[in-house]
């Protein structure tokens, strides 16, 4: 590839608001034809996407497509809040509160808001408080499905009382904890 090809593909990296670093970290990116780049960039930016990597113009247009659906689905729920902001609201907590369980679960600020919203609203269904969630907030960041998996399990061994610690323990954790609870029958 010619200096000026790079020089190119330099200008429009920049023109789309790509970190010098992040090029850098992921140098098969200049492998691909400037008309592709710019396509890929153009169709990010007409979504609005505002954190542009270079695994968006690497991967395949359906995990792209499957990316900015997600994306889209985060800002309608949203609307003009942050993460934080949402999740204060939504746990009845202080925003200081927020961004202390974001800094100690950095994927809750890339978690797709509609499936914490879900699991969210499911632990409310389920009894447990906003202080609950707060204090054992690992819960989050697993998927509703095993949650409700495990409280189905809990309350067929006759546990009324489900706490959410146990719930966010390993699958050979948890396994162990039901073998103890079956141990003691």
């Amino acid at each position: 590839m010619s200096h000026y090809t790079y020089s190119i593909l330099l200008k429009l990296f920049q023109d789309f608001g790509f970190a010098n670093e992040e090029l850098l970290k992921d140098l098969w990116i200049f492998r691909y034809s400037a008309d592709f780049i710019l396509a890929r960039c153009e169709m990010i930016r007409k979504y609005k996407i505002v954190n542009i990597r270079t695994w968006m113009i690497r991967c395949p247009e359906e995990t792209l497509l499957k990316h900015i659906r997600r994306e889209m689905e985060n800002k309608d729920i949203l609307g003009e809040y942050s993460v934080t902001e949402y999740l204060s609201n939504k746990l009845e907590c202080s925003e200081n509160v927020a961004k202390y369980l974001i800094r100690k679960h950095p994927q809750l600020q890339t978690r797709s808001i509609l499936k914490l919203r879900e699991t969210i609203d499911f632990l409310y269904k389920h009894g447990f408080t906003s202080t609950h969630i707060c204090r054992v907030s690992k819960i989050l960041l697993h998927s509703k499905k095993t949650t409700e998996k495990r409280i189905k399990s809990l309350a067929t061994l006759g546990v009324k009382s489900v706490s959410l610690y146990i719930l966010t323990k390993s699958q050979k954790q948890y396994e162990e904890h039901i073998d103890n609870l079956l141990k003691s029958k």
